[in-house]
């Protein structure tokens, strides 16, 4: 759209503290249409920034200090013939400058199956499950293929609908040829004020049924009626009754269609109208990727085998792979762990009692021998996913548990995979080449054997890795997802998690959860001065518990936390107080300087200097500078060769206390991090519920490759 000019808003430019706009006033728009808004922003500090047009906001995050290096594209329905054009910042006081803005008229299109359905982002089918989940914060702004319109003058923001008295929004969703046998809407009140909302359902847009109603901060089912079914067409519409003020997601459906069942998911892309050229795609989730994978050669009467690499997420109803493979064949180095995917893909009939094996010692050079033991092959289970990490996924079932083989084999359903995890550690000094075997399949029918070979490199992973790692490992939690009741099967369940983070070389975070030192002090009693005060500290079990993690896990990292030193400890604005001593006089200094020396002398005593660090603050906020600042201080003070890991980016105030830095991904490269890197600061990735897509992560419902990609980036950096 030509003429687009941003102007200064009423702050005439100025900016304020919580946010500032540009502005182009009285943009003409054709009603219904789609409009894509682009633009680079360089953000000038922390912050939100955003654009939109009158009545649509997204909001969006860019690193400090860096231009977004892909254009933003937020795609907007025109609600009105003329609209205001804003861009703007919120909680951003430094500000942001913007480059290439353009406001272009767009058509969207879909996925369009076989089948002569078509399907938009956010829809999939499994089966004859439908499901529609709203891509939030994608390109696509507030659409999506069964989106009709607002009701009223509902704003979008981001992800939600403001909705009042008699606003709110509208949706229509139909498969082309199918009908709905039964339909189910969600929605979910995010941001709550005052008021209700209603959910209602029709089949012809005139005559409505409410089915939910939400009051207070909820998230509401409704069915709809057995009356208004089969249908060809469900509308769901969501308005604010006469009180309200609250915040809504778009509905979520999940619905049952009729017709032969079939796997797929949508995705949408934008054209430019005026030259067609694609300005942004929302697309398909890689679950539904079929690009890779490859069929074996083995015969088998009722069933196919193939083959895919560790990484990928084999899905129970994917297809068997156009490439070829005469058997399966993975790499790995001396004392490294590595796995490869035997997949056993059902026929017309269900498959009982398949089981996958070892079968014998595989033969390398010379006559060299690399023991069946070293290898062990587990069932490949699923979790039924629903709640979904961000745009990048899709609702159904992901594998992810990797569980023994039952004893009586495992039963494939008809058409569906059974992907089977073939698992090597190849023993330490084992000599380079190709060692060939066979891998048995058996089932209730037949048994087959497929070609297994594992090329073994000519170097040897170390015992203890260079690269430091950190994964959280809660016991607690493994326990009840076990059900581990007694000591001693908690023990072991404990004991086989520790084994398998050792043998892939990876360090929790706390090897002894749960296990703290005790320790007491005693003033002399010729002096009663905290000077002269003894700690004595009970190291044994913690130092059992580190030395057999460090000795026969081979981990090299472990977190510490000091008692009496924890962020809950000190309180804004209120001294700490350490066994009645009040910080700022000379006896809380006195006896923190002997408290926290005589942690530092154990540490150095027994050589875990370089191994431990201190997680004294979790994700800190800048308002926590200054409390970050009197704890760390203290320590960096009396114990100065002990490490304190912060999970925050390089920044210039917290600069003298820190030099562990544990950002997360997306607020890595900041203004001090040059200078922290020169002084010889460690850095560590900063990976849990955040960062999301499109950045490297470790949720159930991402690529494998994901975890692949942090060591690649490790080296980049």
């Amino acid at each position: 759209m030509s003429g687009l000019v941003l102007v200064a808003a009423a702050l005439s430019g100025a900016l304020s503290e919580n946010g500032s706009s540009w502005i182009s006033k009285g943009v003409a728009f054709e009603v219904g249409s789609l409009y894509a808004l682009s633009y680079d922003a360089t953000p000038r500090g922390k912050g939100l920034l955003n654009g939109g047009i009158s009545g649509v906001n997204m909001d969006f995050t860019i690193a400090a200090g860096r231009t977004n290096e892909a254009r933003h594209v937020f795609v907007f329905p025109a609600f009105s013939a003329k609209s205001d054009v804003r861009l703007g910042t919120w909680s951003m006081p430094a500000g942001a400058s913007w480059r290439n803005v353009d406001l272009s008229p767009v058509t969207a299109s879909f996925k369009t199956l076989e089948n002569g359905v078509v399907l938009g982002a956010g829809e999939a089918v499994d089966g004859n499950e439908y499901r529609f989940k709203h891509r939030a914060f994608s390109i696509q702004g507030p659409h999506s293929r069964p989106f009709r319109g607002r009701i009223g003058s509902a704003n979008f923001n981001s992800s939600r609908w403001r909705l009042g008295p008699g606003k709110g929004y509208l949706y229509e969703f139909s498969l082309a040829g199918r009908r709905f046998e039964a339909f189910k809407a969600a929605v979910a009140a995010v941001h709550y004020t005052t008021g209700s909302m209603t959910v209602a359902v029709s089949g012809d847009g005139v005559k409505w049924h409410e089915v939910a109603r939400v009051s207070g901060r909820d998230e509401c089912v409704g069915a709809v009626p057995e009356e208004l079914l089969p249908a060809q067409r469900m509308f769901v519409r969501v308005v604010g009754d006469a009180v309200c003020n609250l915040q809504a997601g778009p509905p979520s459906v999940t619905a049952r269609i009729d017709g032969p069942p079939f796997r797929a998911a949508g995705f949408t892309r934008y054209v430019d109208a005026g030259n067609g050229r694609v300005v942004g795609e929302v697309l398909e989730p890689d679950y539904y990727n079929e690009n890779w994978g490859a069929a074996l050669e083995t015969a088998a009467n009722g069933f196919a085998l193939w083959t895919a690499e560790e990484e990928m997420r084999v899905a129970p109803w994917r297809g068997v792979p156009s490439a070829r493979a005469k058997g399966v064949s993975l790499a790995a180095a001396a004392n490294e762990a590595e796995a490869v995917q035997l997949v056993v893909k059902a026929g017309a009939q269900a498959l009982k009692g398949v089981r996958v094996s070892v079968a014998g010692d595989l033969v390398g050079p010379g006559g060299a021998s690399l023991p069946a033991s070293s290898l062990d092959v587990r069932r490949v289970t699923f979790l039924d996913i629903r709640h979904l990490t961000d745009n990048t996924s899709a609702p159904g079932l992901w594998p992810e548990p990797l569980e023994p083989q039952p004893a009586a084999g495992v039963e494939v359903p008809a058409h569906e995979n059974a992907p089977f995890w073939v698992r090597i550690k190849v023993p330490k000094g084992m000599a380079a080449g190709a060692y060939r075997g066979r891998l048995a399949v058996e089932s209730c029918r037949e048994s087959v054997s497929v070609p297994l070979e594992v090329e073994v490199f000519g170097f040897e992973l170390p015992e203890v890795m260079t690269l430091k790692t950190s994964f959280g490992f809660t016991p607690s939690r493994v326990y009840d997802y076990h059900r581990a009741k007694s000591a001693d099967s908690r023990k072991a369940v404990r004991e086989s998690y520790l084994r398998a983070l050792s043998d892939a070389h990876v360090s929790p975070y706390n090897p002894v959860a749960g296990v703290v030192p005790y320790w007491r002090y005693s003033l002399k009693a010729e002096t009663g001065r905290e000077a002269d005060a003894e700690f004595h500290f009970d190291w044994k079990q913690w130092d059992e518990g580190i030395s057999k993690a460090l000795r026969e896990y081979k981990f090299n990292s472990f977190i510490f936390h000091i008692p009496g030193f924890t962020r809950r400890d000190f309180k804004d604005g209120k001294p700490h107080m350490f066994h009645g001593r009040v910080e700022g006089t000379p006896e809380y200094e006195a006896l923190v300087s002997k408290y926290l020396g005589a942690i530092e002398a154990h540490m150095r005593e027994r050589g875990w200097l370089d191994m431990a660090a201190i997680y004294w603050f979790d994700e800190p906020e800048e308002r926590h500078y200054p409390l970050l600042r009197r704890g760390l201080g203290l320590i960096r003070k009396y114990a100065p060769a002990v490490r304190c890991r912060i999970t925050e980016q390089p920044e210039k105030a917290l600069m003298d206390v820190v030099r562990l830095w544990c950002p997360v991904t997306m607020n890595l490269h900041s203004s001090a991090e040059a200078e922290c890197r020169a002084r010889g600061d460690e850095f560590w990735w900063y990976v849990c519920m955040q960062p999301r897509a499109p950045y490297a992560t470790e949720f159930i419902d991402h690529p494998g490759t994901d975890m692949r990609v942090w060591l690649w980036q490790t080296w980049q950096e």
